[in-house]
């Protein structure tokens, strides 16, 4: 597979421009990519300096160990959303040269603690014809930006509005994906965590997100159409969680959903994307929440 598709018989997929070419043509056909300038949080980073992706700082890979140290303590590394077990990183300096940090695994997040993978075993693209890296950059594949280290947070061009299409998985709302805040629309922010465009006027939808959700909310407007926004009592910041009707188990512990109604048990509630007002069943005082 090379970009989403099977290449031909006797081809070979180049993974810094996604397309398939004939091995005797590799040479010509498939460049090495060149050297770019690392972008952290927006900013280019001074020549051979990397990025710290616990808080989007260009430092030097020599002193990563002290600059960029990344937690020892599991508990540490739980509040950042992930295990930190073996091959976890902070930065590229964590992993050897043929590996980059990349995000945990079903995460899209530009900043926070990843895990060393291959430059060369990112997985296959989706077929789009751009992806929006961390740094700002459209790649042509998964490979073209995994070869070169860099995170992506979109399958689509960044500094694009991307309308939400009714798939699983997609936007509630239009969104606008971005390496830098100058390709996103007037009045907002490049978040350098989530690698989205946000209203800079809710400072909070650009925070690590809390444990086990993908990424901060405020409202369901900002998760995917397959998740809500989870958090404590029926209004405020979260975190977006998908729903599923496998959260729903036999357990009788009623809680009273945001919505006026009871629920078997908290993860009921979840299974249909409903916050919880309090534990124990809906009365009278419930009416109209």
């Amino acid at each position: 597979m090379c970009g989403g598709q099977p290449c031909p018989q006797g081809q070979q997929c180049c993974f810094s421009t996604g397309r398939c070419v004939a091995p005797s043509r590799a040479t010509s056909d498939c460049p090495t990519p060149a050297s770019a300038p690392v972008v952290c949080s927006g900013v280019k980073c001074l020549s051979g300096q990397i990025c710290c992706l616990l808080d989007g700082k260009c430092i030097d890979p020599s002193t990563a160990g002290m600059s960029c140290q990344k937690p020892a303590e599991p508990s540490s590394a739980h509040d950042a959303g992930i295990d930190s077990g073996a091959g976890s990183c902070a930065s590229n300096a964590d992993c050897v040269p043929t590996q980059f940090c990349a995000p945990p695994p079903g995460s899209l997040l530009c900043l926070g603690l990843g895990t060393c993978q291959s430059r060369s075993n990112c997985g296959f693209s989706t077929g789009a014809a751009q992806y929006c890296g961390c740094d700002g950059v459209n790649y042509p594949s998964v490979q073209a930006a995994c070869v070169v280290g860099v995170r992506l947070t979109s399958d689509s061009p960044c500094g694009t509005l991307v309308d939400p299409e009714g798939m699983p998985g997609t936007p509630r709302v239009p969104v606008v994906y971005c390496g830098t805040s100058s390709q996103c629309l007037q009045g907002q922010q490049c978040c350098s965590i989530t690698g989205r465009c946000y209203d800079a006027s809710v400072p909070y939808l650009c925070t690590l997100p809390p444990p086990g959700t993908t990424i901060s909310c405020v409202d369901d407007s900002q998760c995917t159409n397959v998740e809500f926004c989870s958090g404590s009592g029926c209004s405020g910041p979260g975190g977006c969680i998908g729903f599923a009707p496998g959260y729903c188990t036999g357990e009788l512990k009623p809680v009273c959903g945001c919505d006026g109604k009871s629920y078997t048990n908290a993860g009921c509630a979840v299974a249909v994307g409903v916050r919880i007002a309090h534990d124990g069943a809906c009365g009278g005082a419930d009416a109209g929440l």
